[in-house]
């Protein structure tokens, strides 16, 4: 901190706490600019405040996001996990490790920004429907159909989070939300934050 004073920007990789009080040291701070996408360790209000301009970069892991999605997605119906320690155990349980097809299911992508887009991207080599939740209306393209939250509960079986941590998106994914799914699911969860 006795050296933050004499700085005219910060370039951060981690999650360091910039807060109120931290900014009270940097008195010459004219911006930050966060190597990679979330923001949730830093105060925006008390930046904004202060005239800083603050950057970040979202879209700079969407393709690494959207690959990591589809192959979790695929291991979950697959049951590759318990497929590979049941082989490690020298035992094979062929019908104990059967898993879903992809092909004709409804997949739900709740935040269709950069991460949400990719994976729909993804997706879309795959034989489903896939639909879209986002609070910015008029997002819907060729790799997904905006839907409002009631349709997505109601139609898919496959829910993947792609959304910054908010208020709002905090605890998102709670027993109303699961009482209110007419199907069972399988869940993604690759949403910024804690």
């Amino acid at each position: 901190l006795d050296r933050l004073p004499q700085y005219h920007g910060l370039i951060i990789r981690s999650k360091y706490p910039i807060d109120r009080a931290f900014l009270c040291h940097a008195k010459k701070l004219r911006f930050i600019g966060r190597v990679g996408a979330g923001l949730e360790n830093i105060d925006i209000e008390a930046v904004k405040s202060r005239n800083i301009q603050l950057i970040n970069a979202p879209e700079g892991n969407r393709n690494a996001v959207g690959e990591h999605s589809l192959a979790m997605l695929l291991a979950l119906m697959n049951r590759l996990p318990a497929g590979l320690a049941s082989i490690r155990s020298g035992k094979w349980n062929r019908e104990g490790h059967r898993g879903w097809e992809l092909s004709g299911r409804t997949v739900g992508i709740i935040g269709y920004g950069n991460t949400g887009k990719s994976f729909a991207q993804k997706l879309s080599g795959f034989q489903v429907e896939t639909l879209c939740y986002d609070i910015l209306e008029n997002i819907s393209d060729a790799h997904a159909r905006q839907v409002d939250l009631k349709t997505l509960q109601a139609r898919c079986e496959i829910i993947s989070l792609h959304v910054p941590q908010t208020e709002s998106t905090q605890g998102m994914i709670d027993l109303k939300f699961i009482e209110k799914m007419r199907h069972p699911f399988w869940l993604l969860n690759t949403a910024r934050g804690s």
